[in-house]
Order: structure tokens, then C-alpha cells, then sequence
């Protein structure tokens, strides 16, 4: 924020544009355009179809809308008669707010379908029968004159209706919360029969490599995916992102692991893990290689133990830092740690808390809270042996008090040696006034205050039986 009102921003400035540009590159025209453009029914770019198991038939596009009044014309000819599935995918590709509309032989509307804004559910339209030897126009286009009217797609066109168990529905806005996408019947259960999830798009660029929405369908039911790294420039590490959310609010609470090709786990690093949200990060991949991702329930027999997800999995070179804010010991003697947490300037921070039991047999936990000067609690979480959580967290200046308490699901059992750890980042710059020109270059922040926060250790009179006390009650 800046210290005086300069009026509303309702657009970006010529020279963020460029500045942005100079970072990411100007958009340019996807590969079917050409010279003349793919704009009409006579210049529409044919797909072919191949010929998959069990005589299915497919063919897809991965197309852009570069501006406004951009559209692409498609044209098929399924080698088959029979249902038609016209499906244009944008979830996990773009924030494109996109129309599709699917046209006979003779330009008549045959089906369209529009979304409702930007990170919809993705577009479907179903043709039940077709005549012999058909042909089909695709076009699609903007539904919007603002910034969600431009953006990536994946376009995918099968013989059979549902061929692909993406969806279940007859056309229209596909419904990616209410029923599973894709209930695969157990059948990528295990690294042996696992889904080849092939890129979506053949470049590297700032887009998911892989993307992918499934379902748990049950408590035992698991999913393997097999990829492939890509080699990365000369002298840079191969960084994999994955990606794995809930489709429903209070869904499934997914998580995943990462397995090399002798299905050895790879260690990785949690950066999210809140609300159905699961983000993890795996450093210096080899390049070449084949790895296996698996997804599961992360309390398989509890409420948030199936349902939809979204799979995104994404290749880099740069591997996001978090700051180890506190780490210490805990133990049956000593089950809880206090700690003064002092704020110079108003933070957002991002909080990510484990637990490290040594291997012990014995279940145990531990609770972060977090009070501030009036005792008021501001945040508290609990994070199981071997797991992480996290939360984010606004704090004004000020000073706060930080408990860890330990314990065990077993009150018979005596608590053993545990660590914990309390990392994380500030997620912006401080939040306040600045007395900087709001009219020119910002200085500061960028990351973080000057002062970053400063953890102290101290002393409390706060019981363990209290309802903070244990990570079990």
C-alpha cells in the first residue's frame, strides 16, 4: 500500500505490459494459425483421428486465444458413425473464460456451450449418434472482452461418448464436484498398472506440464501415474511442483509421493498443506527418467477419504526456500516449548509445522498455537509424526506468544523424544504505508520487512491439560 490515494487502477500501464513482456515473452499465436489464420469454416484446421483400443477413435488441439476477437475454427471426420464427445479443457491450463460451439457439415449448430467466468469447470458438448461418415466444425472463442478472454486450451474430440473418464454427464458446463470424474474401478491401483500421463503441452513454458482431475472412489483405493523429467537447461537442477486439491470445499483431503523407478520414495519438501490443498516439491530430478505419482486419501476411512481432485504437476529449474523459524526437541519430561514472536511491521507469513518422531512406534502429535497479547488464539494446528501442515497467518506489529505441545493418541503410552519444526516465509512485503512515490519505481520490500520476525525463547504458566495443551484434544 502506498501513502496517499492515487485513484483506481482499472488496467495494467503501458510500461507493465512491457516490463511484464521482457519477462514472460509477448503471446504469440498458437501452431494452427499459420499464415492465414484458422478463423472460419474455410480455412478450419483438420484434426485426424487415431485409432485407439477397442475401436475408440481421438484426436485433440492445444490451442490459444492470443486476444480478444481471436477464434479457431476446427474440422473433423470421424472414420467411425456413433456418439461424439467434444470436450475443451482450461482447467489447469489457463484462466481463459471460453465459448465452444460444434457445427454439422452444413455450418448448423449442432451443440455450445459457454462458461460462466473464469476457472470454470471444463466445456463438454455429446453428440448421442452421428450419421455415416460425418463431418464436425469446432469453433472456439472468447466469452468475455476483459483479461480471462485470452488464454490456453486443450481441445480433445473422441468417437465415444466418456472414452476418456474425464466426465459422466450428457454436455453443457461439466460438473467436476457432485459425482466422481473418474472412477477407474481400481485399475491404476499400483506402479505396475499406472496411468501414462502424457504432457500437455510440448514446450516447457509457465503452464502445468501435466494436468489431470481423477477420483478416490473409495476407502482403498489409490492412484499411480507414470512420468517422464525433461532435461532442463545446461547446469540447472530439474524441480518438480505437484499439485493436488480437493474439487469440493470439505472434499477429499489429498496427498502425494513420489516414487523413482525402482519405487524407491523420493524425498520432498511440503510447501502447502491446508484446506484439501497439497503442495509438494522434489529437487534435482534426473532427467530422462520415469517416476510414479501416487495420490491417496490422506485419512482414507474418514469423511474427507474420497471424491474429485485435481492432479497438476509442473517442472522447473527454481525451488521455492522456506525459513526454518523454530526447531527443537520435546519429550516426555518436557511436552512443551514457548516461545515470544516478535512482529516489526504488519506480515502475512505462511506457517509450516512437522514432526519428526525418530521412527518411534508410538503415535504422537504436536499443536502450534498462537496467542496474542490479550491471550485471544489466533491460529492453532496440529501436525501428526511424519507430517506437515501449514496456514497462513496476518499479524500486526506486535508480540505473540508461540506454544508447541506434545502428545500421544495413547495416554498409556509414555511420550517419546520427538522434533519439531516451525518453517516457513513471509508471503509479501510489509503491509502499511510506504513513503515512497506511488508514481514512480517501488522500493523495499520484495519479499519481506526489514526487520524480519524474531522468535525468543520463554517461559508460561499454561497447563497441559488445558484444551491447548494436548495435540488430542
Amino acid at each position: 500500500m502506498y501513502s496517499t490515494y492515487q485513484g483506481t487502477w482499472t488496467g495494467l500501464g503501458a510500461p507493465d505490459i512491457t516490463a511484464i513482456q521482457a519477462l514472460y515473452g509477448a503471446r504469440s499465436p498458437d501452431q494452427y494459425e499459420g499464415s492465414s489464420g484458422n478463423d472460419s469454416f474455410t480455412n478450419a484446421t483438420r484434426l485426424n483421428f487415431l485409432s485407439l483400443s477397442d475401436g475408440i477413435t481421438a484426436t485433440s488441439a492445444e490451442g490459444d486465444i492470443t486476444r480478444n476477437t481471436d477464434v479457431d475454427y476446427y474440422v473433423v471426420k470421424p472414420l467411425i458413425s456413433g456418439g461424439m464427445t467434444f470436450r475443451l479443457q482450461t482447467l489447469g491450463v489457463s484462466l481463459l473464460n471460453a465459448r465452444m460451439t460444434v457445427y454439422d457439415g452444413s455450418h448448423n449448430v449442432v451443440g455450445s456451450v459457454t462458461a460462466p467466468g473464469p476457472n470454470a469447470d471444463n466445456l463438454e458438448v455429446r453428440i448421442n449418434k452421428s450419421s455415416l461418415l460425418p463431418t464436425y466444425y469446432v469453433k472456439v472463442e472468447s466469452a468475455s472482452n476483459d483479461v480471462f478472454g485470452i488464454g490456453g486450451y486443450k481441445l480433445k474430440i473422441d468417437s465415444l461418448p466418456g472414452v476418456t473418464g474425464l466426465v459422466t454427464t450428457t454436455g453443457g458446463i461439466v460438473d467436476d464436484v457432485t459425482s466422481l470424474l473418474n472412477n477407474d474401478l481400481h485399475l491404476n491401483d499400483t506402479p505396475l498398472t499406472a496411468s501414462l500421463v502424457p504432457p500437455l503441452f510440448t514446450q516447457a513454458d509457465s503452464h502445468f506440464d501435466f494436468a489431470y482431475k481423477a477420483s478416490i472412489s473409495d476407502s482403498w483405493d489409490v492412484d499411480y501415474y507414470k512420468i517422464k523429467a525433461p532435461q532442463p537447461p545446461a547446469g540447472a537442477p530439474n524441480v518438480l511442483k505437484i499439485m493436488a486439491w480437493g474439487l469440493k470445499d470439505n472434499g477429499l483431503d489429498p496427498r502425494v509421493t513420489l516414487f523413482d523407478s525402482k519405487l524407491q520414495a523420493v524425498t520432498g519438501q511440503v510447501l502447502v498443506n491446508q484446506n484439501g490443498n497439497y503442495i509438494v516439491q522434489f529437487t534435482n530430478l534426473t532427467a530422462g527418467a520415469n517416476y510414479f505419482v501416487k495420490v491417496q486419501a490422506a485419512q482414507p476411512q474418514s469423511a474427507n477419504g474420497t471424491g474429485n481432485y485435481f492432479l497438476g504437476m509442473d517442472f522447473t529449474t527454481k525451488a521455492e526456500v522456506q525459513d526454518t523459524f523454530v526447531k527443537d526437541d520435546l519429550s516426555a519430561s518436557q511436552p512443551q516449548d514457548f516461545y515470544n514472536l516478535k512482529i516489526e511491521q504488519t506480515a502475512l507469513i505462511h506457517f509450516l509445522l512437522s514432526l519428526d518422531d525418530h521412527g518411534s512406534s508410538v503415535a504422537s502429535a504436536v499443536r502450534l498455537t498462537i496467542y496474542d497479547a490479550n491471550d485471544n488464539v489466533l491460529l492453532t494446528r496440529v501436525a501428526s509424526a511424519d507430517d506437515t501442515v501449514s496456514s497462513d497467518l496476518l499479524l500486526p506489529k506486535g508480540t505473540y506468544l508461540v506454544r508447541f505441545a506434545a502428545g500421544v493418541k495413547d495416554p498409556k503410552q509414555t511420550m517419546p523424544s520427538v522434533t519439531y519444526t516451525l518453517a516457513g516465509s513471509l508471503m509479501d512485503g510489509p503491509v502499511g504505508p510506504r513513503p515512497n512515490d506511488a508514481t514512480g519505481a517501488p522500493t523495499g520490500g520484495g519479499g519481506g520487512s526489514s526487520t524480519p520476525p524474531t522468535y525468543t525463547g520463554t517461559t508460561s504458566t499454561k497447563s497441559t491439560t488445558d484444551p491447548y495443551g494436548n495435540p488430542y484434544t
